[in-house]
């Protein structure tokens, strides 16, 4: 269950989470805020059909290896903080097994082993069309 107060949490500090988790990881912060304005428009309380949960839409079985494979601990997806360390976690790990930041955030939508092995969606073209167009503006 959600805890209410991570429901809640305003834009300004889920740009705060990003930018300390995307100082930890490495990450460029505003490629993770465009990441996370696609994924949920910063909403922790977001879950998709498919079951993705919160800021960046983790998928619980992606948390459950992202968190002791990269974070270095278990992670709670419906908790902001560890929501967003995962994902941006996993965004470092994306761009460090990719060969471009496009390849990079395909990956995060459609999975890496699929990217490689079948190339990009229509959709996939699309979110990541969508990713860069809100780089810098969030």
């Amino acid at each position: 269950m959600y805890k209410r107060q991570d429901q809640n949490l305003g834009k300004g500090s889920i740009r705060t989470l990003i930018g300390q988790s995307a100082a930890r990881y490495g990450v460029d912060p505003a490629l993770v805020r465009a990441i996370a304005w696609q994924e949920s428009g910063w909403w922790q309380g977001a879950r998709s059909s498919a079951g993705a949960l919160g800021v960046m839409q983790l998928m619980p079985d992606t948390a459950i290896w992202v968190g002791p494979a990269l974070v270095g601990r278990r992670i709670d997806a419906t908790n902001a903080r560890d929501n967003i360390d995962g994902g941006t976690a996993y965004v470092a790990w994306l761009l460090r097994n990719t060969t471009s930041r496009d390849q990079a955030v395909a990956s995060y939508y459609q999975g890496l082993g699929s990217v490689q092995r079948r190339g990009m969606y229509d959709d996939t073209r699309q979110y990541v069309r969508s990713v860069n167009s809100h780089y810098g503006r969030r």
